[in-house]
Parts: structure tokens; C-alpha cells; sequence
């Protein structure tokens, strides 16, 4: 019972540092559930959850930011990696009677 004390104890202390329940339940060995039981319904620890709830959105906010602008990078980079092959194989199909046959089918049926 001593050791129940003793951790809850150590426990509140983490959480009121602004801790959170995985961190904690890590840090003392107690499972998340009971880190819930003893501090779901105490507004201390709701006003810690909710700082840590928008920090954590801001920093996943800033993580969709930075992955769309590697998103958008790689995708130009594809683009013109595709233009650049495009334009090689063009160059020399140009050159090949059925490829020019297949085009002028393909625009004489108003595609």
C-alpha cells in the first residue's frame, strides 16, 4: 500500500509539471488507466491535458505543412523528370513511320 502511495504521490508530481500519462505510466511503471483514474476528474490535470492536446496539434499542423512542401518538391521534380524522358523518346519516334501512322490515326478520329 506504501508503494501505491509513494507512486501516486511521485506521479501527481509529474502530471502537475505538465506531464503526460504516457510519459508518466514510462517513467513509474503504472499503466495508463490508473494515471486516468486517479487524475481524469481533477481540473489541474484537464488543463494540462488541453496544453498538451494544442500543443500537440500545433506541432502535427506544422508536420502536414512540412510534408506538403516535400509533397509539392518531389512532385515538380517528377514533373520534370518526365519532360525531360518525354522529350527524349519523342526525338527518337519522331523519326519511326508508325509512330507518325499511329499519331495521324489517332487525330483523324478527333481524339
Amino acid at each position: 500500500m506504501l508503494t501505491n502511495l509513494v507512486k501516486y504521490k511521485q506521479a501527481e508530481v509529474l502530471r502537475k509539471e505538465g506531464n503526460s500519462y504516457v510519459l508518466i505510466s514510462t517513467k513509474l511503471g503504472i499503466s495508463k488507466s490508473t494515471l486516468s483514474n486517479w487524475f481524469g476528474k481533477k481540473n489541474w490535470s484537464n488543463t494540462i491535458k488541453s496544453k498538451l492536446n494544442y500543443s500537440r496539434l500545433k506541432m502535427a499542423k506544422k508536420n502536414l505543412l512540412v510534408a506538403n512542401l516535400v509533397r509539392s518538391k518531389n512532385q515538380l521534380e517528377r514533373r520534370k523528370k518526365y519532360l525531360v524522358e518525354a522529350k527524349l523518346e519523342f526525338n527518337q519516334l519522331i523519326k519511326n513511320p508508325l509512330f507518325l501512322i499511329g499519331l495521324g490515326i489517332y487525330w483523324g478520329r478527333g481524339r
